[in-house]
């Protein structure tokens, strides 16, 4: 079994994510539908390490108006995330793009898109490298786009225990929510941010 099927089964799992990290899945359809329902079909929606969709790929299929690129480093996660598209609507529509390239780089112009979604992208990053990402986003996104983001970070549960413990076999990085927010701050991007469990919810508008 490889890693992307691994997380799959594992790391998307609603009872694994209830149970170990005390939110619900159904929570990132909650965060994501506000933005998707204000865009229209002149509009780009860029989601940024989409993985294999498995959160998502629903909520894109009841929301078809803008032109979405799904964006990842992962070769396997995207033709997961494709396979799960064509599954729901029976091909790939026309205004979505699975695009293979690294997040640190973004190819795109300045000021393209409308709107931004990066679903646990920024705690599997060291800290210069969210500062990076953050740039890029920065750079692509229109001055009145959206952006909406989540990363495991501590909280007073008993699962830091096992974050910091995966932390340190370099799965990914523990760190505070006020820690991730001070990246945003640096770079003058305002934000909003929740926390549910070991999730925090980032939003900058």
């Amino acid at each position: 079994m490889g890693a992307s099927t691994i997380y799959d089964v594992i790391a998307c799992n609603r009872l694994y994510n209830r149970l170990m990290w005390g939110y619900s899945i159904k929570e990132y359809a909650t965060f994501c539908k506000g933005s998707l329902a204000s865009l229209t079909s002149e509009n780009w929606l860029l989601d940024l390490a989409c993985g294999s969709l498995a959160f998502t790929a629903e909520i894109y299929a009841h929301f078809p108006n803008p032109s979405i690129v799904f964006f990842d480093q992962s070769l396997k996660l995207l033709r997961k995330g494709k396979a799960r598209i064509e599954n729901l609507n029976g091909n790939v529509p026309d205004n979505m793009y699975f695009l293979h390239a690294d997040a640190l780089k973004l190819p795109f112009k300045s000021s393209v898109f409308n709107a931004v979604i990066s679903l646990n992208l920024l705690h599997c990053l060291s800290m210069d490298k969210v500062q990076k990402v953050l740039k890029e986003i920065k750079r692509v996104r229109t001055p009145d786009g959206n952006l909406l983001m989540t990363t495991l970070v501590q909280s007073s549960r008993w699962s830091n225990r096992y974050l910091n413990m995966l932390s340190g076999s370099g799965a990914l990085v523990s760190r505070s929510l006020g820690e991730i927010v001070s990246a945003f701050n640096d770079l003058k991007m305002p934000v909003t941010q929740n926390l549910k469990g070991n999730l925090g919810f980032i939003k900058c508008a």
